[in-house]
């Protein structure tokens, strides 16, 4: 696959209550440098044969797949059940096999035919597996396979050498945030699961907060943060430093209005989601996507 500098790919999973939040993950992907969003669509019937718990409502892909082109994400979404990735191949920016249907010729078939870029993960397989797999696709040039460990979370220093295998980039289920990944000149692609919400999930426990994954991703693109917090200053900055705050309750399709019904001020309630005092002119005169009580801070995802 031609690559581009670097494709950060946040990784939603379980990581969600509902649309809302859903939506909410993908202003805040953006709003952190990510270059795509990623989720995962089955139902428990399809995998198991038998009734389970189902992750992502079907009726969500598409809505999710608008939101995400809206911010100028890629959008990825990965399917277990091949007429389901048959069905919405044509919203996919990208189509994303896991670990654990890599071997699974009915959706490498799709993604041959396809002509779409495919990305692979290959934790829990074997080099000679790996190997058969890579000749079975070779003949497709979209096609990168990314290395993962398929323990949760994974431990950056335990990973195996690249070397001998032809990886494009790294699935990370390690909660680092500062990795020190394998020296690979062809790694492009950086996948990590990300938690907006602290919610208590079966991802939680291998998912960056949107204060580490954003640390991440400059890490990633050679942009070392310049200052790394400390428990104390996350408190300050969570409570004290100013903001975009509402002065008013804001609906809806209300119009953002500066010195109207927002202001730069402090904020009683603690959020690490918010905009800063610098970027007034970036939500003045646009429109609200969803209600703000006065009081409350604006974030990307509200505009």
């Amino acid at each position: 696959m031609p690559k581009i500098e670097k494709m950060i790919i946040a990784e939603i999973g379980s990581n969600f209550t509902d649309i809302k939040e859903l939506l909410d993950s993908i202003a805040a992907a953006k709003l952190c440098g990510a270059d795509a969003v990623k989720f995962q669509h089955f139902e428990a019937k399809e995998m198991y044969a038998k009734d389970g718990t189902d992750l992502l409502p079907e009726h969500f892909i598409e809505e999710l797949a608008e939101r995400a082109h809206e911010y100028d994400l890629k959008f990825g979404c990965t399917f277990f059940n091949p007429e389901k990735l048959t069905k919405y191949l044509p919203l996919l920016d990208f189509i994303k096999i896991a670990s654990s249907n890599m071997m699974d010729k009915r959706l490498l078939d799709i993604a041959k035919s396809a002509n779409k870029h495919t990305i692979i993960s290959t934790g829990g397989h074997s080099g000679d597996e790996f190997m058969e797999i890579y000749n079975y696709m070779k003949p497709t040039t979209l096609i990168d396979f990314l290395y993962c460990e398929s323990s949760y979370p994974s431990h950056i220093n335990n990973y195996r050498k690249f070397d001998g295998f032809p990886f494009s980039g790294i699935s990370d289920h390690s909660l680092e945030v500062y990795p020190n990944y394998p020296d690979n000149p062809d790694c492009w692609i950086y996948e990590k699961h990300v938690n907006f919400f602290h919610h208590k999930t079966p991802d939680a426990g291998h998912s960056l907060d949107e204060h580490d994954f954003k640390a991440y991703v400059k890490h990633v693109r050679g942009r070392q943060p310049t200052e790394l917090f400390s428990q104390d200053e996350l408190s300050m900055r969570d409570h004290y430093n100013v903001r975009l705050v509402a002065t008013k309750d804001i609906h809806a399709g209300d119009k953002f209005d500066y010195r109207g019904n927002f202001d730069v001020l402090r904020c009683r309630v603690a959020s690490r989601q918010y905009l800063n005092g610098m970027q007034v002119e970036l939500i003045n005169g646009k429109f609200s996507r969803s209600r703000i009580e006065a009081g409350n801070a604006i974030s990307a995802r509200d505009i």
